[in-house]
């Protein structure tokens, strides 16, 4: 089963590089779907991630930003940096989400402890908008979110 997962993963990136935005979606839909279970394996987590991408781009489908979320909360609760810099994005913007600061910091901190090398820039521009209070509300969140193995995480 394993198997098929790596492969219908790289067949659908592979058409997405090609430019088969709408293959590549029904493909990376389609797995999400049939291997929903099979949480074990991270690259189920990157299917979720690229899903999201193209919802929120607008890549082989609507421009759909509450399915865009969807799948990126799915995969930030299982430690994505990628997802989790998206979701603070969406915050900070408001897109499909209402605009939280809060939230936004909090999961652009939660991606930064997780690997992604943009974070750190994003975060230090966010605060300059934010009260220090607000930093500080983050910052129990992003504790909250880590100590429950990211099942407490608000949304």
């Amino acid at each position: 089963m394993g198997k098929d997962i790596f492969k219908n993963f790289n067949e659908a990136i592979f058409a997405k590089e090609r430019g088969d935005q709408q293959k590549a979606f029904s493909m990376l839909k389609s797995l999400v779907e049939n291997f929903k279970d099979q949480v074990e394996f991270s690259i189920i987590h990157d299917a979720r991630y690229n899903l999201g991408v193209m919802y929120l781009e607008g890549e082989g489908t609507a421009q759909n930003y509450k399915e865009a979320f969807k799948w990126f909360s799915k995969s930030a609760r299982r430690k994505h940096a990628g997802a989790q810099y998206n979701l603070a994005l969406m915050y900070k913007k408001g897109l499909g989400v209402p605009q939280n600061y809060i939230y936004s910091y909090m999961w652009f901190s939660l991606a930064k402890t997780n690997g992604d090398k943009e974070a750190q820039e994003a975060i230090e521009a966010l605060t300059k908008e934010m009260f220090p209070e607000d930093i500080r509300k983050a910052d129990e969140l992003v504790k909250r979110c880590v100590d429950s193995k990211y099942k407490d995480c608000p949304e």
